[in-house]
């Protein structure tokens, strides 16, 4: 499986959250205390519902969130 970096950044995770929600995708960020205080993420979560296009877009529109902030 492929593990997504850590962003490492409080400010950096919240807005990269709050992009992807403006472009139609949710994910929550993991802050401390739910990871070290050094380290933040992005959770994804997925349904059986979801199609393989919407899974295709929204891995499409993290990826360009996590360019445009660095991340990747």
């Amino acid at each position: 499986p492929i593990i997504p970096p850590s962003i490492r950044d409080a400010p950096k995770t919240f807005a990269i959250t709050h992009e992807l929600l403006e472009n139609g995708v949710f994910v929550t960020p993991v802050i401390a205390p739910a990871v070290p205080g050094d380290e933040t993420l992005i959770r994804v979560a997925l349904m059986a519902t979801h199609t393989h296009e919407q899974i295709d877009i929204a891995v499409d529109k993290i990826y360009k969130a996590f360019k445009k902030f660095q991340v990747l």
